[in-house]
């Protein structure tokens, strides 16, 4: 009897410490389960920052990608700029042949007109020599003429004198001298009319030189003109190209290093973002997996507990005074 009693009694101290070990194990589990829920807490804000980080960044990102098509679509217009320039200069170019074309057709003119002058002065110069050829004949049969008449009159002075010709044949002799006079006279009328056109053709000859002196002249001052003109044109048309193509390749490597610049920056951040999401996704696996592992051992604990009383009835001491399980280093600092 006393050892019933004595066995009831130990039974009731081992239920009594059974229900402390319990108490302690719920308690254990309860406070596992409050630093499981500070630990999430604090996980979440820490998420909760690196996703306004995450999103603030994003804007960055984004302002820097608007850049970055602000800056392509400058470069667009730049290059657009540039073909427009190029076609202006192209334009240029052909209105340069253009002009070009036409200063040697004016000079083709001059050159023309050079020689029809040149042929029109040997013209007319061959018709003066023909002309004084002509004039110095004419004077000539003048002179003939006159030697001639001068031998008429002797000859009509003597048979006057001696009145031996019959009245007819000095009739003839008076008709061949009127006849010679009104060839004479021809001959003066002959020789003025051509003194008159030797004159104009003189007149005409000066004035054709003058004129293609002259238009020559203004041909050649609007060509030195025109190309003093076009030479102007063309200089400055190239200084203006050189200035803006080196205006626009400082535009676009500038453009070129900020492009770069927020490139390297968006790499960077991007990096960052995925090196503080992978740690923040590790820690939280770290976290739940020893939060689990200690879980488990305090679940694993009560078990054996549990059976080993079952199986002898008695509470293995060594598993009963178990030290507690400490917090894991993860679970204390809170990633």
């Amino acid at each position: 009897m006393e050892h019933i009693e004595a066995s009831v009694r130990s039974a009731n101290g081992r239920l009594e410490k059974l229900e402390s070990d319990i108490v302690r194990l719920s308690q254990e589990l309860t406070r596992v389960r409050d630093n499981r829920q500070a630990d999430q807490e604090r996980l979440r804000h820490d998420l909760a920052v690196a996703i306004e980080a995450v999103s603030n960044r994003t804007g960055e990102i984004d302002e820097l990608r608007a850049q970055a098509a602000s800056l392509a679509g400058a470069i667009r217009g730049m290059q657009a700029t540039e073909h427009a320039l190029d076609q202006r200069q192209e334009e240029t170019a052909r209105r340069i042949e253009s002009i070009r074309a036409r200063i040697e057709s004016f000079e083709g003119r001059v050159n023309e007109n050079g020689r029809a002058a040149e042929e029109v002065m040997t013209d007319l110069a061959t018709l003066r020599t023909e002309l004084g050829r002509t004039v110095e004949a004419l004077h000539t049969v003048r002179e003939n003429h006159a030697e001639q008449a001068g031998a008429t009159h002797a000859a009509l002075d003597s048979l006057r004198e001696a009145a031996v010709e019959p009245g007819h044949r000095l009739a003839r002799l008076e008709d061949a001298r009127r006849s010679e006079e009104v060839v004479f006279e021809r001959i003066h009328v002959t020789l003025g009319s051509l003194a008159a056109v030797d004159q104009s053709a003189q007149a005409g000859l000066e004035k054709i030189s003058r004129l293609v002196s002259e238009n020559e002249a203004g041909l050649r001052e609007e060509i030195v003109r025109v190309r003093g003109e076009l030479e102007s044109a063309v200089r400055t048309l190239r200084q203006i190209a050189d200035e803006r193509m080196v205006r626009q390749q400082a535009e676009i490597t500038s453009a070129v290093d900020s492009a770069k610049r927020a490139h390297d920056a968006a790499s960077r951040f991007s990096e960052t973002s995925n090196r503080l999401r992978s740690q923040m996704e590790g820690a939280l696996h770290l976290l739940q997996t020893g939060e689990r592992q200690r879980l488990e051992r305090a679940r694993d604990n009560a078990v054996r507990e549990l059976r080993a009383y079952d199986e002898r009835g008695t509470v293995d001491d060594s598993m009963a005074q178990a030290p507690e399980p400490r917090p894991t280093q993860l679970s204390r600092d809170g990633a």
